[in-house]
């Protein structure tokens, strides 16, 4: 069983400095990145390995965890890209059934690009899908 590691991050001018928690000892490290702060992180449970003090860091795994000023307005930017992608989903779905709606009723190729504000062959693609 692998047991997640939450290790804490902050900005620490260009780096990220990195709070590591193993058993009852915290280790600090840094990176330019968040690729590179992960891989020190998981250097620091590897140094563990050596001290049979500490658990054994072949069953730990680095779950970073973003400073709450980030994972707050992360958090609401991933929502919002989320109903974004499902408005846009639900957009292409009306805008196919309004067009073969339309072809079926004999409206113009070239009508229906206007009134939907897309192209005349965008038009044919959704009428013969």
């Amino acid at each position: 069983m692998r047991v997640m590691i939450d290790v804490k991050l902050n900005r620490s001018g260009k780096w990220w400095a990195a709070e590591v928690p193993v058993g009852d000892r915290t280790f600090y490290t840094q990176g330019r990145d968040l690729a590179e702060v992960k891989m020190m992180a998981e250097d620091v449970l590897k140094m563990c390995a050596e001290d049979e003090t500490l658990p054994n860091p072949e069953s730990m795994e680095v779950n970073l965890v973003l400073p709450r000023a980030f994972a707050a307005d992360i958090a609401a930017y991933r929502s919002d890209q989320e109903a974004a992608q499902v408005a846009a989903e639900k957009s292409r779905k009306t805008q196919s059934t309004l067009v073969v709606r339309l072809r079926g009723e004999g409206v113009k190729v070239a009508d229906i690009a206007a009134m939907l504000g897309i192209t005349k062959g965008r038009v044919s693609q959704l009428a013969k899908a």
